[in-house]
């Protein structure tokens, strides 16, 4: 015989305990939609960043030149200075938390109008950064602990009292120890 399908009251109280141990998935909208004008952006970005990085390198060459640097090129600080706006604008790309709205870095219109908006995600963002780079290096840390390549100090002194605990003993044993003379 085949087991039959709960019916009316008993369906309800399987659907309340299947609502109690599963949880609804949440939405996916803002990351779906703002895939593209991100995936753009970035390529954009990340294009600014080789043409200044190239500049920067033919700016050094012609300054160690004999011939001198041009009047009208850019000195290389300004340079570098524009290269890390467009690093800092990379981190935002990347760092965007994905369940908010993006705010684009090139606006077709009413690009005052978000300006404010861009600043404080810009600093949220770079927040976000700051702490995946923070845990990545504690991540290090402890991997290489467990290697036992790093020994805290206190695990050290440890270590080495014991050792000359070991090897004042030895040094005992040996003086008791006529058999081998």
């Amino acid at each position: 015989e085949r087991p039959t399908k709960p019916r009316g009251n008993q369906q309800e109280k399987t659907i309340g305990k299947r609502k109690k141990f599963y949880k609804p998935k949440p939405k996916k909208e803002f990351p779906k939609k703002y895939q593209t004008v991100r995936f753009f952006e970035k390529r954009k970005i990340l294009r600014k960043i080789e043409q200044y990085e190239k500049r920067i390198a033919t700016a050094k060459l012609v300054a160690a030149s004999p011939a001198g640097v041009p009047a009208d090129s850019p000195s290389i600080e300004t340079l570098e200075k524009e290269l890390e706006k467009w690093k800092k604008d990379l981190i935002y790309v990347n760092f965007f938390p994905k369940k908010e709205k993006y705010i684009s870095l090139f606006p077709k219109d009413n690009p005052e109008q978000a300006e404010e908006q861009r600043a404080k995600m810009r600093a949220k963002a770079e927040q976000i950064a700051a702490r995946i780079e923070e845990r990545k290096e504690q991540n290090r840390i402890a991997r290489e602990k467990r290697a036992g390549r790093i020994r805290d100090d206190s695990e050290s002194d440890s270590e080495d009292e014991s050792k000359q605990e070991q090897s004042d003993g030895e040094q005992e044993e040996d003086e008791g120890d006529d058999f081998f003379l």
